[in-house]
């Protein structure tokens, strides 16, 4: 049952509800929304694991909070003084309530499965819900069958690396490093977009990159990796 539960909140509900809450809401609020998961992870780690939150921790969390702002502003503070929100918004959030329940399940109630049995069982009945919600609206198989075949590999390639890879490599985390540690690692989703964004052309500002030194600062501050570090010295 928990494989079930933890597939149709972690592929099923976040998928949907993040690609249906972006209609209504602006790239912007969805990343600062969903950068907020390793602080919402952490909280639901502390009351379903019992997992202690230090104050390093909180601290290196609202540190690469903060750069996530940054990075993600585009160097204008405009951007997020005219957020606004948004019915799509509140969607958003319940998708990043969903992610974090999958991190933090995933390490409570299926701790003795490997994480790829954990990947694989949870992507099947996850992958069910996807087909059900497709086949219920039929609107959705009627776009599948229009779409180009430079759309049909994009689709397979994002299957395969964005989501088997990445569940698979997620899940390595949670198992070795404990949920609320491996999700402060979500806050790099937009550093390694801005990086990836180089090879088409598009280069960071100063601003941007500020942010992005802030956010990896916030990572190494918040999981202890400073202390690995400073041992190896």
């Amino acid at each position: 049952m928990a494989f079930i539960a933890l597939g149709l909140l972690g592929i099923t509900g976040f998928n949907l509800v993040f690609f249906i809450g972006l209609k209504t809401t602006s790239a912007i609020n969805g990343a600062l929304i969903m950068a907020t998961s390793p602080i919402t992870t952490a909280l639901l780690a502390a009351m379903i694991d019992k997992h202690k939150i230090t104050l390093i921790q909180t601290v290196g969390m609202l540190i690469s909070l903060f750069g996530v702002v940054i990075v993600v502003s585009n160097s204008s503070i405009m951007n997020l003084i005219s957020l606004n929100f948004s019915s799509g918004d509140l969607i958003i959030m319940l998708g990043n309530l969903a992610w974090a329940t999958y991190t933090v399940g995933s390490r409570k109630y299926i701790s003795n499965s490997t994480p790829l049995q954990t990947t694989t069982y949870t992507m099947l009945f996850g992958t069910i819900g996807i087909l059900l919600f497709t086949v219920y609206n039929n609107n959705l198989l009627i776009s599948l069958s229009n779409i180009t075949i430079k759309n049909h590999l994009i689709l397979v390639y994002m299957g395969v690396c964005g989501t088997v890879l990445a569940y698979l490599f997620w899940n390595f985390g949670i198992k070795e490093i404990g949920a609320a540690n491996t999700a402060v690692f979500f806050n790099l989703v937009p550093v390694f977009t801005m990086i990836l964004a180089l090879f088409t052309g598009s280069l960071p500002n100063l601003l941007q990159i500020s942010g992005a030194l802030i956010v990896i600062y916030g990572v190494i501050l918040a999981t202890g990796l400073y202390k690995t570090m400073l041992s190896k010295k």
